[in-house]
């Protein structure tokens, strides 16, 4: 057991990924025996010590965090309630072909690339006009039968943050209809929307989309059926991303977890300034093309990203990571 943490404790982002197990288990947010489970799976992958590189060991705790996800994943007690309705935000790659997991078919797709209606570039009003018939119109006809977003039999879940008068502010200048303007709009502040959600993009040739519905959650996640689940984010079902940080990091009656501004990480912002968020499993395509309104926010800007490496620094100061792997073994 104690291998695999020190394993972790060598790679890049291992020690903030320690911080946020240990913060996790502090608050009986993880139950202990979930992470003893997954720390014997991951020991059995591999031959002990000498037989895996830390990178290696990484790679089969992530295995194993996918496999054993209905024992491991969505733990956390007490989940949120948002009455209010929430919000998605995803970049334009997995509508339009350019990331590796895409949300439309795929004939859909090189149809309307054929036909000219998804266009290649985004510089006038009309190409922002014809992007958002497409999004729309992916969600009626465009859908996979059992479709949707997020899998985390593939380790993926879903991100949602709750329409707020921050967010409401935040994204005021969202794009939701073009006719009759004929000049491009300003679209949203996306570098204030992405450093409050503690998200690394910076290609400056992506655009930023956001899903929003009315529905509250509770109704989301019901109409998902078997696979509904949702919950406030732990490490576990996080593993993947290195800009995370356990919420809350003291015994405060708070729901939901919080993304890490990057402000904060600059030193600009007090902890916990981010956006609450919280996770659900699966949103059938259904619920997406009946519940949720697609807007563009804008177009991702050229950004300084904080290294990861400040995340640990943030987390953990001077604390030996030795002690949190001590502190995590004594816990369990």
């Amino acid at each position: 057991m104690e291998f695999i943490l020190e394993s972790l404790a060598k790679i890049p982002g291992g020690v903030a990924r320690l911080s946020n197990l240990a913060s996790g288990l502090r608050l009986d947010h993880i139950p202990p025996s979930v992470l003893r489970k997954l720390l014997a799976e991951t020991a059995k992958a591999g031959t002990g010590p000498g037989g895996m590189s830390c990178h290696l060991v990484y790679g089969r705790l992530r295995d194993c965090i996918v496999r054993l996800e209905q024992e491991l994943s969505f733990q956390r007690p007490t989940p949120p309630v948002c009455e209010s309705g929430c919000a998605i935000v995803l970049p334009l790659g997995i509508f339009n072909g350019e990331a590796r997991f895409q949300l439309f078919k795929r004939d859909y797709l090189d149809r309307a690339r054929d036909l000219g209606l998804l266009p290649r570039t985004l510089e006038s009003p009309y190409d922002l006009d014809m992007l958002l018939s497409y999004l729309r119109q992916g969600f009626q006809d465009g859908m996979p039968e059992n479709g949707g977003l997020g899998n985390p039999a593939l380790g993926i879940v879903t991100f949602l943050t709750p329409l707020d008068d921050t967010w409401a502010e935040l994204t005021k200048h969202r794009i939701t209809t073009l006719s009759p303007l004929d000049s491009m709009p300003a679209g949203c502040d996306v570098g204030k929307i992405l450093d409050e959600l503690g998200l690394p993009y910076q290609d400056t040739n992506g655009w930023l989309i956001e899903l929003r519905t009315s529905l509250p959650l509770n109704e989301i996640v019901n109409h998902s059926g078997k696979r509904g689940r949702c919950a406030a984010p732990t490490v576990i079902e996080s593993i993947e991303h290195d800009y995370f940080r356990h919420w809350p990091n003291r015994t405060d009656d708070d729901r939901y977890g919080r993304t890490l501004h990057f402000q904060t990480l600059r030193g600009g912002l007090p902890d916990g300034a981010g956006r609450p968020e919280i996770i659900v499993d699966h949103i059938p395509g259904s619920v997406l093309a009946s519940g949720f309104e697609v807007s563009i926010l804008g177009r991702i800007p050229g950004r300084q990203i904080p290294p990861p490496s400040t995340v640990a620094t943030h987390l953990v100061g001077r604390q030996d990571p030795y002690d949190l792997i001590k502190e995590i073994c004594a816990r369990l």
